[in-house]
């Protein structure tokens, strides 16, 4: 695996994405940008990122429901797709409703504080 893919490029998405790109290409969506000049972190298209096969989803809780249905179309078999909510039971239940059963889900809650 040479690229991972990245749904949401806010505060914590901007972390990972610099987490993860010393070791892989990072593939953004965010509706919210059009460019990136940070090393290996290219903004592409939800088709794109989506069929990466690692995807970490790291947008609002608010948004999460819609996202998921968004790709859930869109990835694999065999993509693995990782939250970063703070919540737990409502984005498992969500993937696990939502996602195709070929599909494999992880749940994170990393720590997260002053950047």
């Amino acid at each position: 695996m040479s690229s991972v893919g990245l749904i949401g490029f806010g505060r914590f998405g901007k972390i990972m994405g610099n987490i993860l790109s010393p070791d892989f290409t990072v593939k953004v969506f965010d509706c919210d940008i059009n460019e990136c000049s940070e090393d290996n972190i290219e903004v592409a298209s939800l088709e794109s990122v989506s069929a990466e096969t690692t995807i970490f989803i790291s947008v609002p809780i608010r948004q999460f429901k819609n996202v998921i249905m968004e790709i859930s179309d869109l990835v694999q078999p065999g993509t693995t797709i990782l939250d970063v909510c703070s919540v737990k039971v409502y984005p498992a239940t969500v993937m696990t409703e939502t996602l195709p059963e070929n599909i494999g889900i992880i749940t994170t809650h990393p720590l997260f504080g002053p950047d």
